[in-house]
């Protein structure tokens, strides 16, 4: 129903690359229902659908160089290398993560869906908690408080497998709501 689900399912499966998680995307099914909001399901997901798909994309490849980068900071720290150029990196990728959420929450998917919208907001909300976790360890890093540092990396860590289960739970809504559709 929704287009932006094999995106959702994208980002969900490249999120947990170290959970190994996968996910399939569901197929897209016309909505015949009537909404609770304007109109039928499918006139708003026509309408949000362009605007949806493209903050997705800029979130999920967002979210994939900031997991690539702390990746990269991690193993740094373990091998007692300089920080400063994939901190710097990762406090890039982290600015625009954190605004391809804000980009999403100020365009929320069409309520229509029954769980699928707060879901979705969870996760955003979750992946916020995370990209801030992520910059107050990089503030920690910077004064040398690995103690601190690694309170935040626990709170990331704890913050993405939120993020990671309200994005399955927003795809869980969208296959239950497919297949009542068909």
């Amino acid at each position: 129903m929704i287009t932006v689900i094999a995106a959702l399912a994208a980002v969900s499966a490249a999120g947990s690359h170290k959970q190994n998680a996968s996910l399939s995307s569901a197929s897209r099914t016309p909505a015949s229902r009537a909404s609770s909001g304007s109109g039928d399901c499918q006139s708003q997901d026509v309408a949000w659908a362009p605007a949806g798909e493209k903050h997705q994309e800029a979130f999920g490849t967002a979210l994939k160089k900031v997991q690539d980068e702390n990746d990269q900071v991690a193993g740094d720290m373990q091998q007692g290398n300089s920080l400063t150029a994939d901190t710097n990196s990762l406090a890039g990728d982290l600015g625009s993560l954190l605004g391809a959420i804000y980009d999403i929450k100020s365009d929320p998917p069409p309520s229509c869906i029954p769980g699928f919208a707060h879901d979705y907001s969870s996760a955003m909300d979750a992946f916020s908690n995370y990209g801030v976790d992520l910059t107050l360890m990089l503030g920690a890093l910077n004064e040398g408080n690995m103690t601190s540092a690694q309170a935040d990396i626990a709170l990331a860590s704890a913050a993405q497998s939120d993020g990671l289960a309200a994005m399955q739970s927003a795809l869980g809504d969208l296959n239950t709501y497919n297949a009542s559709e068909s």
